[in-house]
């Protein structure tokens, strides 16, 4: 993120009153989730060219607009979170993009089809010695779509870049959600009940309310 943007980032947590969390989801907001927890979000798809570009590896991972076609809908959202704050400056920060395309009944199987096969899927998620789950689930069902997980094979341990990439078969959608985040070491810290933990980091990691 430019200096700019930081410093205006400072700026708003010192001053925004918790009101503002309430604006239209149409525009650029700020949500205080809690004492240690910020996000950004942003959801015009407008913007969406810009914010692939700038968001480490997510062009590797994420379609360009001019790579899709023929839709009937298309929904985006950004998520940029800030957390694990220390006298209002952030420690961390995370990137999640989503990107839903909706499609006429007559082509959408032909472009699932398509889809998935631009993508390595990995086979099975992987765990730290202690338990923690380090990568995504492989496969794992979220809010009606069906995904599967292609990781940036450059971070391996505790992944750290990823797009996950479903299908809903009723409405006709493709979702791309893709993650990143340098720091994080671990997407959940239990094994015992993994596809939980995962909607949990759904929730968190990505903005899907008035987008999916």
């Amino acid at each position: 993120m430019k200096l700019v943007k930081k410093i205006a980032l400072l700026l708003m947590i010192l001053t925004i009153p918790l009101c503002m969390t309430s604006c239209k989801t149409s525009c650029k907001k700020y949500d205080i989730e809690n004492i240690s927890t910020i996000s950004i979000i942003d959801n015009e798809i407008e913007n969406y060219p810009d914010v692939i570009a700038e968001v480490k590896y997510a062009s590797d991972f994420l379609p360009a607009l001019s790579d899709l076609s023929e839709y009937t809908n298309i929904r985006y959202s950004y998520r940029e979170r800030y957390y694990g704050l220390l006298f209002f400056l952030p420690m961390f920060v995370s990137e999640g993009v989503t990107l839903f395309v909706e499609y006429p009944e007559d082509i959408y199987e032909q472009k699932k089809a398509e889809t998935l096969a631009n993508y390595e899927f990995i086979t099975e998620e992987t765990y730290h010695y202690d338990g923690d789950l380090t990568s995504p689930l492989a496969q794992f069902e979220y809010k009606g779509y069906s995904f599967q997980a292609d990781i940036n094979e450059e971070m391996v341990y505790a992944v750290k870049s990823f797009v996950l990439v479903g299908y809903n078969d009723q409405a006709n959608k493709l979702a791309y959600c893709y993650f990143y985040d340098f720091d994080i070491d671990a997407l959940a810290w239990s094994r015992e009940d993994p596809l939980t933990a995962m909607h949990e980091f759904m929730d968190g990691s990505f903005y899907w309310n008035d987008i999916a």
